[in-house]
C-alpha cells in the first residue's frame, strides 16, 4: 500500500518535496519486497499479489483527495500513521519471534521506518 501511494503521489502531485519523499518511499519499499521475496522464495511461503483488508480502505482514503488541495496533506498524514503501525509491528516481531531471518528483517526495518515517518512529518509541517 506505501508503495502503491508513493508512486500515485509522485505522478500526482506538484510539490517537489512530497515528490522526492515519494521517490525515496517507492526506492525503500521496493528494496523491502525483494528481501522479503527472497524470504519466501527461500522457505516456500506464499505472498499474496494483492492489497487486503484495511490498506484497500487507507488506499482509498488517500485516492479520495486526489486532484485536491489536500491531498498532499491526506497522503503524508497516511504515512505518519502507516509508518507508526510499521514500527509497532516490527517490535511486536522482535519480542514474538524466535525466526532469526525476521528478527533481522524487522530489526532493519525499524530505523527506515522511524526515517519515513519523521519525514512525512516534518514535510506536514511544512505544508501546513
Amino acid at each position: 500500500m506505501e508503495r502503491f501511494l508513493a508512486q500515485t503521489t509522485a505522478i500526482e502531485t506538484s510539490n517537489e518535496n512530497v515528490r522526492l519523499y515519494a521517490e525515496k518511499l517507492i526506492d525503500d519499499h521496493e528494496q523491502e519486497a525483494i528481501q522479503i521475496g527472497e524470504y519466501a522464495k527461500a522457505t516456500q511461503t506464499y505472498l499474496p499479489a494483492w492489497v487486503r483488508g484495511s490498506d484497500v480502505q487507507t488506499s482509498q482514503h488517500v485516492l479520495s483527495a486526489l486532484n485536491k488541495p489536500s491531498y498532499d496533506t491526506t497522503y503524508l498524514t497516511t504515512m505518519v500513521q502507516s509508518h507508526t503501525k510499521d514500527i509497532q509491528d516490527n517490535q511486536n516481531t522482535l519480542k514474538t519471534t524466535n525466526n532469526p531471518t525476521l528478527l533481522q528483517f524487522a530489526m532493519d526495518d525499524i530505523p527506515t521506518d522511524w526515517m519515513h515517518r519523521a519525514a512525512a512529518q516534518y514535510l506536514l509541517t511544512q505544508i501546513k
